[in-house]
């Protein structure tokens, strides 16, 4: 796998156990939740600056080269990362960013060596930690799901979904996907479809 699938992978082993059958299938008691793509300035993803288990830096900011899905989880919510990175990577593969962000504000500061420490063994690839939550805050995070972002080049967040994938939401962020990959420079599709 690619540089941005395995990595996401590790916010599943991060939660302890694997993914329930409900995370696997796309079912869960709370369905995944749709907001339809907006290009306002409302709809802006935030910059930010995280550093990894290994202690890069990244700074997300814009433009970007490239279509990003940032995927951003908490302990419970890691259970549901492979249901989206898995299919995506394999459909997109280097075409698209997939990133993650661990929201590591549950820890104490006491353990916080002891978790990079693992995480730093458990992938060779980075993942960015938010050991504050304000990554997590500033995208107004849904705990105990994971949330997702599809952030165009210029930095709009055109979906925003959060809890595991099925088929219907992976067939939307694809469709998506590929709408923003056909758009030439300098022009923006207005999505007029309301949730669903």
């Amino acid at each position: 796998m690619g540089r941005c699938a395995l990595p996401l992978l590790l916010l599943v082993l991060m939660a302890g156990t694997s993914p329930s059958e409900d995370a696997r299938e796309g079912t869960a008691e709370s369905p995944a939740t749709l907001e339809a793509g907006d290009t306002s300035a409302e709809a802006r993803a935030p910059e930010f600056e995280l550093r990894d288990q290994f202690g890069a830096t990244h700074r997300y900011t814009y433009p970007r080269e490239k279509v990003a899905v940032l995927l951003i989880a908490d302990k419970q919510g890691s259970e549901q990362v492979s249901t989206w990175v898995l299919p995506l990577y394999e459909r997109y593969k280097d075409r698209i960013d997939i990133d993650g962000v661990a929201d590591l504000s549950a820890v104490p500061g006491f353990l916080r060596g002891t978790v990079r420490f693992f995480i730093k063994r458990s992938a060779d690839h980075p993942i960015m930690l938010d050991w504050d939550g304000a990554v997590c805050g500033d995208f107004a995070c849904v705990s105990e799901k994971v949330n997702v972002f599809l952030v165009n080049k210029d930095g709009s967040i055109r979906l925003t979904l959060h809890g595991p994938a099925d088929d219907s939401l992976l067939e939307r962020i694809c469709a998506e996907i590929d709408l923003l990959q056909s758009e030439r420079p300098g022009t923006r599709i207005t999505d007029s479809r309301k949730n669903g």
